[in-house]
């Protein structure tokens, strides 16, 4: 049976916190009753969008039926800006904006996404010329990341028709709301819902299920496709970081993308940017490849991608924060404190002769400024710690997050790099740990 407690259960996991996308429409009331049944734990969010008179209605509505379930309900207001990829994606975006907000780390999200939205996004896709990937349309389950959390987005009605989910509706005397703009036929989806679905289904009675039977078979292609990526990924990681260790970002040999056929390199890419929830075009992977691989040496290379950009460095393509944050310019640290430093930390850790503490019972901090000059232990003359930093082959991304250590007025260390040449040393000294997020490998 299609809609069934027991069947919803087995797709979901009990050691996970679930919430349902509650729009009150018919597919999401149904999953609502749905997921009462299977006895779970589970809570409701309902987004406002403002962009329908009717809009408090259709939240009072959600209300009304969650305390009547005795689920709890979370609602949340956006404001909607559209851009260029029209309102509906923008509406979308700020969705799930406000629904990540209050999701835990590896939560379950549930969506009433159903067989007829699902042959609807088949057509769509194909009208934009899309391949495997795309035309895989609505993942019964995917992975997203945002920041530093990840959730489970699951889908488990994608096999219902809409008809058996009236049926299910008017059995469990549910009632739901309809958005007036279902009936906008500007709106691709809709044109389709409204003149071209019923016309297929006149010809092809199956047609909704032959579309998303099509959906599941570029959806095994492409899990062959994402495993092949694995392997690569795996791979090519493992040949940069055996040179390169992390550095607040992963990283792919350049040799070995070169190495791949064009269309391998760009299924590994494509792969690779996914686990971020960053989805590049044909184009954007071809222009990647362009800059990347046309660049002379370690040439200052950047693309920007979503949140996030490319570089080129040290033999490899790096994938980084496109954005990290400003450290704090001067700071006092002293023995027992961890603090903040750009996208790191820092702390001091006791060292045989290293560092001498201070009169003042701390060292001071300082981000770099542009023009320092330093004299590592050993050296004979101070350099600009700018060609330092380049001899040490240090990702230029990293440099503006270096911190240096002072005694009172005189650098004594940069970062956990090296000592400075006279520096004030004890028996029982001091060494600055410069501690990197430890990013979860994409691969």
């Amino acid at each position: 049976m299609l809609l069934s407690p027991e069947r919803l259960s087995h797709q979901l996991s009990d050691t996970s916190p679930i919430w349902l996308s509650l729009s009150g429409g018919l597919d999401s009331m149904v999953l609502l009753a749905l997921l009462k049944q299977t006895g779970l734990p589970f809570k409701a969010i309902h987004v406002n969008h403002q962009l329908s008179a009717n809009a408090d209605r259709w939240a009072d509505h959600c209300r009304h039926w969650c305390e009547r379930f005795k689920v709890p309900l979370v609602t949340e207001r956006v404001v909607v800006c559209s851009s260029g990829g029209g309102l509906e994606q923008a509406a979308r975006d700020a969705r799930y904006r406000a629904i990540a907000a209050h999701l835990e780390d590896a939560a379950q999200l549930v969506t009433a996404h159903h067989q007829d939205d699902q042959a609807e996004t088949v057509l769509l896709r194909l009208m934009r010329g899309s391949g495997p990937t795309g035309l895989a349309a609505i993942r019964a389950r995917q992975w997203f990341r945002k920041d530093a959390k990840g959730f489970w987005l699951i889908r488990p009605l994608l096999d219902v028709p809409r008809a058996a989910l009236e049926g299910f509706a008017r059995t469990n005397h549910l009632t739901w709301v309809e958005d007036e703009s279902n009936q906008d036929t500007a709106l691709d989806r809709n044109f389709l819902r409204s003149h071209i679905m019923p016309r297929l289904r006149d010809r092809w009675p199956t047609a909704a299920e032959r579309l998303a039977q099509t959906a599941q078979l570029c959806g095994a292609n492409q899990r062959l496709l994402d495993q092949l990526a694995l392997e690569d990924g795996q791979r090519l990681m493992a040949e940069s970081g055996e040179r390169h260790p992390p550095a607040m970002g992963w990283q792919l040999s350049l040799d070995g993308l070169s190495a791949l056929s064009p269309e391998r390199r760009n299924n590994l890419l494509r792969f690779w940017l996914a686990r971020w929830s960053l989805i590049p075009d044909r184009i954007q992977l071809d222009e990647i490849w362009r800059q990347v691989s046309g660049a002379a040496g370690d040439a200052g290379v950047k693309f920007a991608i979503g949140g996030a950009e490319l570089r080129r460095f040290a033999g490899a393509l790096w994938l980084l924060p496109a954005q990290l944050p400003v450290p704090t310019q001067v700071q006092c640290l002293a023995p027992g404190q961890t603090l903040p430093f750009g996208n790191g930390q820092v702390r001091l850790e006791p060292e045989a002769g290293g560092l001498a503490l201070p009169a003042s019972g701390a060292f001071l901090l300082r981000a770099r400024q542009g023009g320092e000059r330093a004299q590592p232990v050993g050296r004979r003359h101070s350099q600009t710690l700018k060609k330092l930093l380049q001899a040490q082959g240090l990702a230029p991304w990293l440099r503006d997050q270096l911190p240096l250590l002072y005694q009172d007025d005189r650098l004594a260390a940069v970062a956990d790099l090296w000592l400075e040449q006279g520096a004030e040393r004890a028996e029982k000294g001091w060494r600055l740990a410069w501690l990197l997020p430890q990013n979860q490998p994409p691969f």
